[in-house]
């Protein structure tokens, strides 16, 4: 098997000792409750994102031969790699994407190297940090190499993967190191993957990868670094709740996102909800509305499916699997009740020949 770096190859997983305690803590930061909503549970408005801090000020980077100026752009910083190190040792970088017994061997490494060598480690691994994140063995250990690195080892490796965000999102293993990414470094440092998707929002969301990655970025990154995307995911609200995979970023808007997104989904949502309502996915965007906002905005919902007539009235809602989910979490939530019990009660011979209309029936009361 081709061995690790030298100063590395000291450490066997068996061998490992206690780790040492860390400088510095990796704090939880929560920003202020929102306010009770009728009888639903109160929920955060910001998820955990990681304290700003550098523990290790004493290390060094080193930037490229080039100065600022002669190379028109700020220069990315390099871990530094002990000399005859790379030459010797690039063959076992290659193996970490086809072998997977050699990658774990790296990953205990990893796991319980001390301070300089777990240096080497990631200055071995980032020569080839974007091929080793699309392949199965090596997108394991860098998104370990992304957990265990701190202070100024974690922002050469996300240098090394600027340029690649959007081929990481729709790849099967890329995906996972840029959710890693995103959920474990510092929020100053992330920026880069919202600027390089911009333009590509609706499409990212609907990808069968990508979507989990914006639905990490929606929990993790900053209002300012969402913004923009978050404005082209709202343009495609509708269409994108209607999609098996699209439904899922919406609704994270709908919990974690800013009022204004909220707001503005919630509007689009409005002019199409019975149809919406009656949809497999959007459904389910329909029903994170209901729970995610005041009881004004409950009761437009309630009112919209009240009055609707054409081409689909609330008794071919009521009747649908999908639409009679909505209306009796309508019912539990008390939102105009009287008036669609008076509606539905006037249907009531039709929902009751109906499998999802009997549910509607039966939680309204309709049939006492």
């Amino acid at each position: 098997m081709t061995p690790l770096p030298s100063m590395a190859v000291a450490f066997q997983p068996d061998a490992c000792k206690a780790p040492q305690k860390q400088r510095g803590l990796l704090g939880i930061v929560r920003q202020g409750l929102a306010a009770q909503l009728g009888n639903k549970k109160r929920r955060l408005l910001r998820m955990p994102t990681i304290v700003e801090e550098d523990p290790e000020e004493d290390f060094v980077l080193a930037l490229p031969a080039r100065s600022t100026a002669e190379a028109g752009h700020q220069p990315r910083p390099q871990l530094q790699l002990p000399p005859n190190v790379l030459p010797e040792f690039a063959p076992g970088l290659l193996r970490l994407t086809t072998h997977a017994s050699y990658a774990a061997e790296v990953v205990a490494q990893l796991k319980c190297a001390g301070e300089s060598d777990r240096r080497v480690l990631l200055a071995w691994l980032s020569v080839g940090l974007p091929s080793l994140a699309f392949s199965e063995t090596g997108s394991h250990v860098v998104e370990l190499a992304c957990k265990v690195a701190k202070g100024a080892e974690r922002y050469a490796l996300i240098f090394k993967l600027q340029g690649f965000v959007a081929h990481l999102c729709v790849s099967a293993h890329g995906h996972q190191v840029l959710t890693t990414i995103v959920e474990t470094m510092p929020v100053s440092t992330i920026g880069f993957v919202a600027t390089e998707l911009l333009g590509q929002a609706g499409d990212v969301a609907r990808n069968r990868f990508g979507y989990r990655v914006l639905e990490a970025m929606i929990m993790h990154c900053s209002e300012s670094q969402m913004a923009d995307l978050a404005r082209e995911l709202v343009s495609e609200a509708v269409a994108l709740a209607k999609h098996p995979y699209g439904n899922f970023v919406i609704q994270h808007l709908l919990e974690y996102g800013t009022e204004a997104s909220r707001s503005a989904i919630i509007e689009q949502l409005l002019c199409e909800m019975p149809l919406l309502a009656m949809d497999r996915a959007a459904s389910n965007v329909v029903a994170k509305a209901l729970e995610a906002s005041d009881a004004q905005t409950q009761t437009s919902i309630a009112m919209t499916l009240l009055h609707t007539t054409k081409p689909i009235s609330i008794v071919d809602v009521a009747c649908s699997r999908c639409g009679s989910s909505i209306l009796v979490e309508l019912a539990n939530a008390n939102t105009c009740a009287a008036e669609l019990r008076l509606r539905l009660g006037e249907a009531a011979p039709r929902l009751t020949r109906s499998k999802f209309g009997r549910r509607v029936v039966d939680q309204f009361g309709l049939m006492a």
